[in-house]
């Protein structure tokens, strides 16, 4: 596991000009200040050369491993910010949070790394899901012991439930994208590729986007380092919210449908931070459709023996789809995370066949 000074001395080692905290964006201040607490319950990372991707778009494809990080996802990253951030006091009224299942295993996660830490009753923490939380989600986390309700059928209703117990409740909402704290803590990705690579090695990073939190800390910690590295904010077509609300000017209320990215499902909060970000820092936006995920995800366990999310299917498809336009750049594509169980590899498997398009 890196140490955090260790991440901020090799981001500067390989002179990249981080601004000094007064005058970064909020975002950007916040992934430093996060430096300090991720690694208390999540670890750096690896980069992966993806040589079949590559080769496609004849450009040098990294991959960042997101699905070797702790609970399988990179969402321990903001879990762990946000709940050591918070005081005694805040923790002992009780938390509660809304979640897919990747955010609710980062604050379990997140909480026993406190309890750890500082000692004193172990939390537990009362999670919303939508009824539509796949079924090797919610089996894990009540393993784990978690205090689950289901409601809704999306991560937006799921969101204004959990919101609305939090506040008759008295207790400390997490927010899985829409933080400060939470979005800055995913924002570490960014220190760590800046850590891991000289300035003219990152041309492009593809980043798969739901809430938004995700793209928001690392767009902003790359853009306050250099403007002109591009992000491109990858979704489903079937649930490209985000997207959509970039175009309109506003965050719309929109259908949601089924797709293999269950974690990038669902809408945005009207009065989320990650809706602005995304406006000021994401370059291109691309949306792929379910064939095209599913490729993506056997393609990939094809070439490197792992599982991934269909999340992080989305970026790896979006690649494929913009590839020649990247010819000759260095590219790096966030594996958000690997929690996917055989069923939805069966999915992927029957909805190329369905097709008439061959698998991996």
């Amino acid at each position: 596991m890196a140490g955090s000074a260790s991440i901020l001395e090799r981001v500067a080692a390989r002179q990249w000009k981080l601004p000094s905290l007064p005058d970064a964006p909020a975002l950007a201040q916040e992934s430093i200040r996060a430096a300090k607490t991720v690694y208390a319950g999540a670890h750096e990372t690896p980069l992966q050369p993806a040589d079949w991707l590559s080769e496609a778009c004849g450009a040098f494809v990294l991959l960042k491993l997101e699905n070797k990080q702790a609970t399988g996802s990179f969402k321990v990253r903001g879990a762990t910010h946000k709940v050591l951030s918070m005081s005694r006091e805040q923790l002992d009224r009780g938390l509660v949070t809304s979640s897919s299942g990747n955010h609710a295993a980062a604050v379990l996660h997140a909480c026993r790394s406190a309890f750890l830490r500082a000692g004193g009753p172990e939390m537990r923490p009362r999670i919303f899901l939508p009824q539509t939380v796949s079924k090797g989600k919610m089996d894990s986390l009540e393993q784990q012991g978690a205090d689950l309700q289901l409601h809704g059928t999306d991560c937006i209703q799921a969101e204004t439930a959990a919101r609305a117990a939090a506040e008759e409740g008295g207790l400390e909402y997490i927010s899985p994208y829409n933080d400060l704290q939470v979005a800055g803590g995913q924002g570490t990705i960014a220190l760590e590729l800046m850590a891991a690579l000289p300035r003219e090695q990152l041309d492009t990073v593809l980043v798969p986007v739901g809430g938004g939190g995700l793209i928001s800390g690392i767009a902003a910690c790359l853009k306050s380092a250099d403007p002109s590295i591009k992000i491109i904010g990858c979704q489903p077509s079937a649930s490209n919210i985000m997207a959509q609300s970039i175009v309109a000017g506003h965050v719309v209320d929109a259908a949601s449908h089924d797709t293999l990215s269950d974690g990038t499902a669902g809408g945005v909060e009207p009065d989320s931070i990650t809706y602005a970000a995304c406006q000021e820092y994401v370059d291109e936006w691309v949306s792929v459709d379910e064939p095209e995920i599913a490729e993506a995800m056997l393609q990939t366990r094809h070439n490197t023996h792992m599982q991934i999310e269909g999340a992080a299917g989305v970026a790896v498809a979006s690649c494929l789809k913009i590839g020649k336009r990247l010819q000759g750049q260095h590219v790096v594509i966030i594996i958000c995370g690997g929690n996917v169980t055989d069923t939805t590899y069966s999915k992927a498997e029957e909805l190329l066949a369905a097709h008439h398009l061959p698998a991996a």
